[in-house]
């Protein structure tokens, strides 16, 4: 069986080696084709995206998880939407522990991509349910932030939304003194941004394939209600 060494390898080589949707086993900075699949019942799934990985990003991940004490056994690329950069994935065979999130969150900043971890993977053939947040999910903007440039309030709405972040206002106080912020705004503003929803790359096929496969689909926001509702039509 062929033997593939990161430490052998450019970054870009190293990536297209790692056949897209396939598992790899490694061992000691080898990667090998890993024989099946991992066991989605047992083990751990780490599970970064939206960045930019290489040869260097890999070993990185590997060594953190490492350090808190998860031994990789195998890892894949994958690519779900051709919109959207190729996703790793590292399973830990020996542990079910997570990583607390601060902590996942914090040295995933240091990559410019999303780090989550996962016992049990959802199974795609399986009934399931899938709840979205609107706002920078399932779709790429925030929209109060969005209807403030229209009515040339941002920097105002943008000083309380700082304030809720420092943790200086409760989310409830937040949200009521950015909307004022809004009063009087023409109904003609809102329908236009209403219109022009950018959707999150990718959550359109996610969609259609869940549907497919019988999944429940669901948003869930604290956002504005034609908002939401177009983003319902969109997606169907």
């Amino acid at each position: 069986m062929s033997q593939i060494s990161m430490a052998q390898l450019t970054s870009q080589q190293s990536l297209s080696m790692l056949t897209l949707n396939q598992w790899f086993a490694h061992n000691n900075g080898i990667f090998t084709l890993f024989d099946g699949v991992p066991n989605t019942q047992e083990g751990l799934f780490s599970i970064a995206f939206a960045g930019d990985f290489n040869a260097t990003s890999i070993d990185t991940f590997i060594q953190f998880l490492a350090h808190h004490g998860q031994t990789v056994t195998a890892l894949c690329q994958y690519q779900p939407d051709l919109g959207l950069s190729p996703a790793l994935c590292f399973y830990t065979q020996n542990t079910t522990q997570s990583i607390n999130p601060l902590t996942l969150k914090a040295f995933s900043e240091t990559l410019e991509c999303q780090l989550v971890q996962i016992n049990t993977p959802p199974n795609l053939y399986e009934p399931g349910l899938l709840v979205m947040d609107m706002d920078s999910t399932a779709i790429t903007i925030e929209c109060i932030d969005e209807i403030a440039r229209l009515a040339n309030v941002y920097d105002d709405v943008a000083s309380v939304t700082a304030l809720a972040m420092a943790g200086k206002l409760d989310f409830s106080e937040s949200l009521n003194q950015r909307v004022g912020k809004l009063k009087g705004i023409e109904k003609k503003l809102i329908e236009e941004l209403k219109n022009t929803l950018p959707l999150m790359p990718g959550i359109k096929a996610l969609c259609q394939v869940l549907k497919h496969h019988n999944w429940y689909l669901a948003i869930a926001s604290g956002g504005f209600v034609p908002f939401a509702e177009r983003v319902q039509e969109l997606i169907n």
